[in-house]
């Protein structure tokens, strides 16, 4: 929709604005509330509601993972292959919200794991479309791809208060609001503005991993990317079990101090977005996930009123670091290969949130062989954030060198 200076006029207003109103970063941001939505719902849901295991409930949230590292590069070629964006956007958000609507019908553990994975396929399809299409126009570019992280970050944040208040009343009803908002995006997405030139064609795992190699500037991203999102796999699948066992929080309660972390981040990123252009990306990036790790190593250990400052912490933390990540991606992609880029960005992210909570829940049954399952909880946390701090640390401390080296 464009709004004219005549228009403008007749409202009184002296100026002409004749920019697109552009609807991707809110559909990012309706998107990603269902996300984060289902973790409050973890334990009352999966793990009493299924009669399933730690391990199995840390792997429902990995099975839609599975599906999106899987075809998050396909989607854009076969939207691309068919000629229209928006009617691939449309259908996956439409039958993704189908998915969430028929999760509380399932008659067992089998079934919600593989109708899961389905929903991932169709989240993803969506997800991905949108993003390459909000990062077409290559005019300020960096700047858009800072306000669709921060689209990202708030949809994320509030999903889990939302889906925690309903989930104290009914898991049912937390599912049932990511079912009506996915079908909601995919009507809404019929109004999306695909740019005549600048979103190109994507292609298959191969030719991203190809990229990859060519292109030395999306190694850190990627990896960061992958990185973050394997430990936020430790979070989502530990957190909410072990402030249920150690503190008997509610979901409401949960999805509060989940919602801490994520809103301080996403209220950051536009203060992130202006010192990127003052400081070196790659830093910030380094910087934002060595403090990260080290709040997240030590919140298992960590009670109230306490927890709720290392919730502050590490939103600004990670809004340090996540903004920077998905700069450069899109910075570090070849001419004529956004998409490309963008598609290796979220297949990097949805390898890392598959194999957190699986790894995580792996770990945790291992510790509680020795431990008991408090001390194990917050073993596994430790270790998930002492990963990102070492990586991290030992980059800074290579560069610092490196630095060092060459002025002598």
């Amino acid at each position: 929709m464009v709004y004219s200076g005549s228009l403008l006029t007749f409202l009184g207003l002296p100026f002409k604005l004749n920019r697109r109103i552009r609807i991707e970063p809110f559909l990012i941001f309706l998107t990603m509330l269902p996300v984060t939505g289902v973790v409050p719902i973890l334990k009352p849901f999966v793990m009493d509601g299924f009669g399933v295991s730690e391990f199995w409930t840390h792997a429902f949230l990995s099975a839609n993972m599975l599906a999106a590292f899987l075809f998050a590069p396909l989607a854009g070629s076969l939207a691309d292959k068919f000629g229209k964006p928006r009617t691939f956007v449309a259908t996956a958000a439409v039958l993704d919200g189908v998915c969430f609507l028929l999760m509380p019908h399932m008659p067992d553990f089998a079934s919600l794991m593989a109708l899961r994975f389905i929903e991932g396929i169709f989240h993803i399809g969506a997800l991905s479309i949108l993003l390459a299409i909000a990062g077409a126009p290559t005019e300020n570019r960096s700047k858009a791809m800072g306000i669709v992280g921060a689209a990202i970050t708030f949809g994320v944040a509030l999903g889990s208060p939302i889906g925690g208040w309903l989930g104290s009343m009914s898991p049912v009803y937390s599912l049932s609001l990511g079912g009506v908002l996915m079908v909601l995006v995919g009507l809404a997405s019929v109004a999306v503005v695909v740019p005549s030139q600048g979103l190109a064609q994507r292609q298959p795992v191969s030719a991203i991993l190809k990229l990859l190699t060519k292109e030395p500037r999306l190694r850190l991203p990627y990896l960061f990317a992958f990185l973050d999102r394997f430990t936020v796999g430790f979070f989502v699948a530990s957190f909410p079990i072990l402030m249920t066992q150690k503190f008997n929080f509610t979901p409401g309660q949960i999805g509060g101090h989940i919602a801490a972390f994520m809103l301080t981040m996403g209220l950051l990123c536009p203060f992130v977005i202006k010192l990127s252009k003052r400081y070196s990306q790659p830093q910030l990036l380094l910087w934002g996930s060595l403090i990260y790790g080290l709040f997240f190593a030590t919140v298992g250990w960590v009670s109230p009123p306490w927890l709720i400052v290392w919730m502050f912490a590490l939103g600004a933390s990670s809004a340090v670091m996540f903004i920077p990540t998905l700069q450069l991606s899109a910075s570090g992609a070849p001419q004529g290969h956004l998409a490309t880029s963008m598609g290796g960005f979220t297949s990097a992210g949805a390898l890392g949130f598959l194999l957190g909570p699986i790894v995580s829940g792996g770990l945790l049954s291992l510790f509680m062989l020795w431990y008991s399952s408090l001390h194990a909880y917050s073993i596994v946390l430790f270790l998930g954030g002492m990963l990102e701090f070492s990586l991290a640390g030992y980059l800074l401390a290579r560069g610092i060198l490196a630095t060092r080296s060459a002025s002598v």
